[in-house]
């Protein structure tokens, strides 16, 4: 049973993200890079990593035929960004308070308490079942009163797959 060929779009509205504070919450054994282009991609926003270099990034960009603004600190200092990726290490190693609009947290860096400074919450989770040829995890959002959505996706080696759990 394989999942049904929709691209991020066609499986959320991402109007839900408009003015708000997003936090991108990377449960391990997951890795979000996927989504961190994606929604870059889509929303034509630029990010600005403390975790990789911006050649990380384009690599897995070109192979999905996508478009990036990007920035590392590995380049030179920090410059204020639309997504922030890796937030644990902005502020622990390098010292920095970070203001983008979407916040990523690595490696299961991400407590309940850091929520509440965000609008929506974005969970990448890996299956509660562990492996399937058919799904690679889940992806719930959700803020204080709500859930938006349950989704499911398959990393493919040109692009992305989801479905609406």
């Amino acid at each position: 049973m394989g999942m049904a060929e929709k691209s991020l779009e066609g499986v959320l509205d991402l109007g839900i993200f408009t003015n708000k504070r997003v936090c991108i919450d990377e449960v391990l054994p997951q890795n979000a890079d996927f989504l961190v282009i994606g929604l870059s991609s889509i929303l034509g926003l630029s990010i600005f990593t403390f975790r990789e270099t911006v050649d990380h990034y384009r690599k897995i960009a070109n192979i999905q035929d996508k478009q990036l603004v990007v920035k590392s600190i590995y380049d030179g200092g920090y410059t204020e960004s639309d997504i922030i990726d890796d937030v644990w290490s902005a502020t622990n190693i390098y010292g920095y308070r970070t203001d983008g609009r979407f916040q990523v947290y690595r490696s299961s860096t991400c407590k309940k308490s850091d929520w509440y400074e965000y609008d929506i919450i974005v969970r990448v989770l890996p299956l509660s079942s562990g492996v399937s040829a058919d799904v690679d995890g889940t992806i719930l959002i959700f803020d204080r009163e709500r859930k938006y959505a349950e989704l499911r996706y398959k990393i493919l080696r040109g692009k992305i797959v989801y479905s609406v759990r």
